[in-house]
């Protein structure tokens, strides 16, 4: 092998490391930039997760004092319905 012959090969060679580095940094780079944003995404889906128990507790906080409330309201009614036949039934006694 002629030393032009050489010459070219180590450049090729030297070509072909400069390439591989190039990729290599290239990939790093952008596990890099997936990783910030993975990053932040997960934190987004945490906080978002935090949000949505405290959203769930809540509702199931306002379901009770609705189904309480309701419970009232019939009781109320009823009564209410008492009180009115009663007062016909007075009404119709006098």
């Amino acid at each position: 092998m002629s030393a032009d012959e050489k010459d070219r090969y180590i450049r090729s060679l030297l070509d072909k490391i400069n390439m591989f580095e190039l990729d290599k940094r290239a990939t790093e780079l952008a596990v890099e930039e997936f990783q910030s944003t993975f990053d932040r995404v997960s934190a987004s889906l945490e906080s978002l997760k935090k949000d949505m128990e405290t959203l769930k507790a809540e509702l199931c906080e306002e379901r009770s004092k609705r189904k309480k409330a309701e419970a009232k309201a019939i009781k109320l009614e009823q009564k209410l319905k008492k009180i009115r036949l009663s007062i016909i039934n007075n009404q119709e006694l006098a």
